[in-house]
């Protein structure tokens, strides 16, 4: 279970913002569901993940969250010793969407595109 408890702390303050990116920063690839993102490798990296808020607005049970990720994913070679292609590194991008219950702070995560 995800929750995201100092990011519904600082909801409605300057603080939010990094709160939020460091909630995510706790997260893995997986939870983040940058594999399924993928459109050019075959792994998806962390290295130089970047983060945007592209919207941010609540009711009275949750708030919601899009945003936009920058990262990068790889293309393995056969990783043999012999093996003269290096490993390749491709950009990424992908919009997420997350729900913050207000009550238990619990986060759900949706990949938007």
């Amino acid at each position: 279970m995800i929750k995201f408890s100092a990011a519904l702390t600082e909801w409605k303050t300057p603080m939010f913002s990094d709160a939020f990116q460091t909630e995510i920063e706790k997260l893995d690839v997986d939870q983040l569901l940058l594999q399924q993102a993928l459109q050019n490798g075959s792994h998806a990296s962390r290295e130089a993940m970047k983060i945007i808020i592209l919207s941010s607005t609540e009711d009275d049970a949750s708030i919601y969250v899009n945003i936009g990720v920058f990262y990068s994913s790889l293309i393995p070679g056969c990783q043999c010793d012999d093996d003269p292609s290096p490993m390749n590194v491709e950009n990424e991008y992908c919009e997420l969407a997350f729900v913050i219950n207000k009550l238990t702070a619990e986060t759900k995560i949706a990949l938007i595109s």
